[in-house]
């Protein structure tokens, strides 16, 4: 089996499929049922790895702007809850609930985060 020639909305389907949650062999099966072209999951899989070469950006490092803790008592029990808020309070980097000593695992978080922090 050769390889067919493939449209940008035929990709663009395979792609949204995907997105949409269903697996490899699903999205096989759904453009098996529209009656499209055979294809398989590989070469669902391998137009997927061709799309992902397209979006890959470099990872942006976040710079911390806030980090609030504040503890709240449920049935007697006193719970600590410590949030930090990226740049512009648009995106939550960590949220880390329990006793103040297992905050730790939060703040090591933060730092690989970046320079920044």
């Amino acid at each position: 089996m050769g390889r067919s020639p493939q449209t940008v909305s035929y990709q663009a389907t395979l792609l949204a499929l995907y997105l949409l949650g269903l697996s490899l062999r699903g999205v096989a099966q759904v453009l098996a049922v529209l009656e499209v072209p055979p294809v398989s999951f590989v070469t669902v899989w391998r137009d997927l790895q061709r799309w992902g070469q397209r979006l890959r950006r470099p990872r942006l490092q976040a710079q911390v702007v806030g980090v609030d803790t504040t503890f709240v008592r449920v049935r007697s029990v006193s719970h600590g809850i410590l949030v930090a808020v990226a740049l512009g309070g648009k995106t939550l980097l960590v949220q880390a609930v329990g006793a103040p000593q297992d905050y730790q695992q939060a703040f090591s978080t933060l730092r690989r985060l970046g320079p920044r922090w």
